[in-house]
């Protein structure tokens, strides 16, 4: 056993180690653990001596799994699955996951939004689907109200949009009904638009209730002075710049809009749309410029349309189809040959408008334009031809139509199927047999199939031309493409062979084709065949009125020109420089201005900007401008003057029609309402502000009088609705597929043969500059 261990103090003091200082007779300490030579401290770790507390190493060890722990790793693999499915708007994939993630804690109000907005987009890409997910929605709504689902304002947007767009109007209302009793976790501003978009298309509420709904949102939501900012007179802080407040609810404002246009009250509508404008003049979504193209009247429509367009508002194809349709219908009601090339001409500016926004130009949209060069002339009896200033002008038809085709396909359009069916049509109509032939050879050299749509228009265009051989041909190529595919011929291909058949009278192949495909007719198909050929077909159409060719030639250059615009951009794919290459904002180029654009800028300086604050600091540095290259403060006042416009064209309309109603009311006859789907007033073109009034005092009283707010109109009111109902499909999906994509730079491109050795005379083409377009601001 070793010695003990003597203390510090005796050995340095042994006869009195007391009187040693205290610190020298305490026992020695030892070292602290962290102070330890490396040594020793892997001695202590190489020891074999077993511990008795080792709770450093228990906790380090994994703690067993608990059965909650488990269910928690499943619930979120099971909601990351659903969230995945969500976002790619995977539907079926939603309905299989959805019972294991309902009424989970892991939940949130976004999840909510997700699903709703999921249905609502599937739904609007596939309608017919409807039935089929419907309890699927039933469940979700009720899993909403039951509290299965966090509560998301958003997710209640689009469920009440979804009911809205489907018609089931009595659903919708029930879930608005139980909305309003709740609290602001369920509803916001936008619930509130959305609601108010609903009891504006069922049209069982009036007017005066839904603006009442309109001022209640307002006053619950106040914001940030919403209510001021949403008022016609409102002043925003810089007419130069972006509105930096923020909060201001615009679906709601869109929602009172919708429904004042709706009833038919177009002041407030239009007052509201200014608003709208005045505080995101180039970032409004497209929905608050559509339900004026499909409500108002022709005019109307196509300048709100290029309004959106000048902004950089990306209008959706099927939006440019819409109105290309309507300008077709409206050449085909008017007798002018003068009118029906401004149409065209409108079509040509539309088309031209919406690529500067960043549209993607589609085939159906150069097939419409084709298709109105057939519109032009009256059509001829099967053995007539042209004659005269009407053949001239019919080649010069020919030649442009042909010549817009060949520019697109050399500046790498996709070859669409419904370019060439146009020009084989145009060859028919116009009785242009060359064309015919040049356009059935493009076709095979651009190796495409054009349908059985395109194969009973070469019928159709072979039996004007008389040409039976052609008529053979292609009628082969109908039965035997429906041999192919073990299916019958189609009733409207026996009907197209038995027209154009009488047509070029060969009936007798008709009736022979009917008795060798016997097995491919029905006998009630049969019937209607011969009863078509045994009908009298008579084509009795108004005179046109013609002008002259020379006149009209420039008419054409002017279409040329601006072709040459869009295919300039087709190749490119950028947008022109909109104060280089402007675009109309009128359908009649023939219509005077409101006033001068001096004498309007200083009315709108004087109602836009308040005189008791100084002016804004000028930011020499940043030009806020719309993606179209328009500074904010020029597009501000433009808008503001457009608005104008569309509001003197209302009041004209309505005007128009109070004076038919009561014509009407008093002969007893039936009210004529063509002239919405016109694009020109009653009797000579009406004179403009600026030659009326002779002061600008009296523009602005009149400015003032136009914009002065008007009490909601009820429904059943003595004012004479003015709209586009023969065009409106309220609550039907606006937008249309439209196949094919529109290829740039390295595509393949397409040519066309040359068709004017095939015509009878050749016209001279002259350029010319057009007027300035209307939508370029002045220099302050």
């Amino acid at each position: 056993m070793p010695p003990p261990r003597a203390s510090l103090a005796s050995i340095i003091c042994p006869s009195t180690p007391f009187l040693a200082p205290r610190l020298l007779r305490a026992p020695p300490a030892r070292a602290a653990p962290e102070l330890l030579c490396y040594t020793h401290t892997r001695i202590q770790q190489h020891s074999t001596k077993p511990k008795r507390n080792d709770r450093k190493k228990k906790a380090e060890k994994p703690r067993a799994k608990r059965p909650e722990d488990s269910m928690h790793s499943t619930q979120m693999q099971m909601l990351d699955k659903f969230s995945k499915a969500c976002e790619m708007r995977a539907l079926p994939e939603m309905m299989a996951w959805y019972p294991s993630i309902k009424g989970s804690s892991l939940l949130s109000r976004q999840d909510t939004r997700r699903i709703a907005q999921a249905i609502h987009t599937y739904l609007r890409s596939n309608p017919s689907r409807k039935p089929d997910i419907d309890p699927f929605i039933e469940r979700v709504v009720q899993d909403i109200c039951s509290g299965g689902l966090p509560p998301s304002p958003q997710a209640n947007v689009h469920i009440l949009s979804l009911f809205k767009e489907s018609k089931e109007y009595d659903r919708g209302i029930k879930f608005w009904q139980w909305l309003s009793g709740k609290d602001d976790t369920f509803v916001d501003p936008a619930v509130y638009g959305a609601a108010i978009e609903l009891l504006a298309y069922q049209g069982n509420t009036e007017l005066p209730v839904l603006e009442d709904l309109y001022i209640q949102a307002l006053k619950r939501f106040p914001g940030t002075f919403a209510e001021y900012h949403l008022s016609p007179d409102a002043i925003v802080p810089d007419r130069t710049q972006p509105l930096s407040i923020m909060g201001i609810p615009m679906s709601l404002l869109q929602g009172i809009m919708t429904a004042r246009v709706l009833a038919h009250d177009w002041k407030n509508a239009y007052l509201a749309f200014d608003t709208a404008l005045r505080l995101h003049p180039a970032d409004l979504p497209h929905r608050f410029f559509e339900i004026f193209m499909i409500e108002r009247s022709l005019t109307e429509a196509y300048t709100v349309f290029l309004m959106g367009c000048r902004a950089g508002v990306v209008f959706q194809p099927g939006h440019l189809t819409s109105l290309l349709k309507k300008l077709r219908i409206a050449e085909e009601r008017t007798y002018s040959l003068q009118d029906r090339i401004t149409l065209v001409r409108g079509m040509s500016n539309a088309i031209y408008a919406y690529l500067e926004c960043g549209g993607t130009l589609e085939g159906p949209h150069i097939g419409s334009l084709l298709n109105a060069f057939g519109a032009l002339l009256p059509l001829k009896e099967p053995g007539n031809n042209f004659e005269g200033d009407e053949a001239i002008i019919r080649d010069q038809i020919a030649v442009t139509a042909h010549r817009i085709a060949a520019s697109l396909f050399e500046a790498a359009m996709t070859p669409h199927p419904q370019v060439f069916t146009a020009l084989i049509s145009l060859a028919g109509k116009l009785r242009v047999p060359g064309l015919l032939t040049v356009s059935l050879n493009d076709v095979q050299s651009a190796q495409i199939d054009i349908s059985d749509i395109g194969r009973r228009i070469v019928l159709l265009a072979a039996g004007d031309l008389q040409d039976t051989d052609l008529i053979k041909q292609y009628w082969t190529q109908i039965a035997s493409h429906a041999e192919q595919n073990a299916g019958p011929i189609t009733r409207v291909d026996w009907l197209t062979l038995a027209r154009v058949c009488k047509r070029a009278g060969c009936e007798d192949y008709a009736r022979e084709q009917l008795k060798t495909l016997k097995h491919a007719i029905s006998t009630e198909h049969e019937l209607s065949v011969l009863e078509e050929l045994n009908l009298e077909q008579t084509r009795r159409e108004r005179p046109l009125t013609f002008v002259d060719p020379t006149a009209f030639s420039r008419e054409l250059d002017e279409i040329i020109r601006q072709t040459k615009d869009i295919a300039t951009i087709t190749m490119s794919g950028q947008p022109l420089d909109i104060h280089q290459s402007p675009f109309s904002m009128v359908l009649d180029p023939s219509k005077p201005p409101l006033a001068t654009l001096s004498d309007l800028n200083v009315v709108y300086d004087e109602l836009t900007t308040d005189p008791h604050q100084p002016p804004p600091e000028a930011d020499v540095k940043t030009v806020a401008q719309s993606p179209t290259g328009i500074s904010l403060g020029d597009l501000r006042f433009q808008n503001w003057v457009s608005v104008l416009e569309l509001m003197a064209e209302a009041e004209r309309a309505e005007a128009i029609m109070e004076k038919r109603v009561t014509w009407a009311m008093a002969n007893n006859r039936p009210l004529d309402t063509s002239f919405i789907n016109s694009f020109r007033s009653e009797g000579a073109p009406a004179e403009s502000l600026k030659d009326e009034l002779r002061s600008l005092s009296e523009l602005r009283s009149e400015i003032k009088r136009l914009r002065a707010p008007t009490g909601p109109v009820e429904n059943g009111s003595s004012r004479h609705a003015v709209g586009n109902s023969s065009w409106s499909q309220r609550s039907k999906r606006f937008y249309t597929t439209l196949a094919g994509n529109t290829a740039n730079g390295s595509a393949t491109r397409t040519r066309l043969s040359n068709i004017e050795p095939e015509l009878t005379a050749r016209p001279t083409l002259r350029y010319y500059v057009s007027l300035e377009s209307s939508h370029v601001a002045p220099q302050p």
